[in-house]
């Protein structure tokens, strides 16, 4: 059968908020799209917000108090440019802990992406087509009297950077009690010492922190339920694990809770545009 004139697939790689492992690139590159109905990126490329901090640093000289010896982001994505071409850059990371995390900065999803399109826009790493389209993803963004008024939504297309910026944080994705519990195994039981009962506080502490809390107090039931054979390290060693087991073992509540999570949303709303 002919294929002419059908669109292109574009090659989309994922920059996402971790340590690039087998771990991160299941979670993210695989599992996490077949849960929202998308395709699998082309590859998962781990960072950190050193690596935000040391873009604005080298492009905007702004005066951030975390110190850091790390590349910048726009390194980072201009070499993996040269090991394996991609036609579009989705990056994702937490909102919270700010990027500048040694000063007296808070977290704001606004500022941080105007951080990332200003960095990207000034660089002089990026290829003249990727320099050009974080150019004109800036302007756009700083045009605006506030920050919903959006007048289109961005598309992936040769040379753009889509960002995703999870608040809090990417565990909240997977902040449900009763979710959570059945994952776990302890449906329907007597919950075990030290629960946490901060689900549902406001403010509430960082979502990582409460599902932390629920896997260590599951993990000091006896005998320990089945599911700590899949799973054996705490959420602090093994988050990219334990975000795939719950995803894996959502029941239908839980399931429709996650699809209706704002990360959820953004990561369909913008993967689903058809390309232009």
């Amino acid at each position: 059968m002919s294929t002419a004139g059908r669109p292109k697939r574009l090659r989309l790689v994922l920059f996402a908020e971790g340590t690039t492992d087998s771990s991160l690139e299941r979670l993210w590159g695989q599992e996490l799209p077949a849960f929202l109905g998308l395709a699998p990126f082309d590859r998962v490329v781990g960072f950190s917000k050193h690596h935000m901090v040391a873009m604005s640093k080298a492009n905007m000289s702004l005066p951030h108090k975390t110190s850091t010896t790390s590349v910048g982001l726009d390194v980072i994505l201009a070499q993996e440019l040269q090991k394996k071409d991609f036609d579009c850059a989705i990056v994702a990371w937490d909102l919270v802990p700010a990027w500048d995390s040694g000063s007296d900065a808070t977290a704001c999803r606004w500022q941080d992406t105007l951080l990332l399109y200003e960095g990207l826009a000034r660089s002089q790493k990026l290829p003249p087509l990727w320099h050009q389209r974080a150019t004109e993803r800036l302007h756009d963004l700083k045009s605006r009297a506030q920050p919903s008024d959006r007048k289109f939504l961005p598309r992936p297309e040769p040379g753009t950077v889509l960002s995703v910026c999870m608040e809090p944080e990417f565990e909240g994705l997977l902040l449900d009690e009763a979710g959570v519990k059945a994952a776990l195994g302890l449906k329907g039981k007597k919950l075990p010492h030290r629960w946490p009962t901060t689900w549902l506080h406001t403010p509430a502490p960082r979502p990582s922190e409460t599902l932390a809390k629920a896997i260590e107090a599951a993990r000091s039931i006896q005998p320990r339920p089945p599911v700590f054979r899949k799973v054996r390290r705490p959420l602090r060693e093994a988050k990219h694990e334990w975000g795939r087991l719950l995803l894996n073992s959502a029941t239908p509540e839980f399931r429709r809770k996650i699809l209706a999570h704002p990360v959820s949303e953004r990561l369909r709303l913008l993967l689903a545009a058809p390309a232009r």
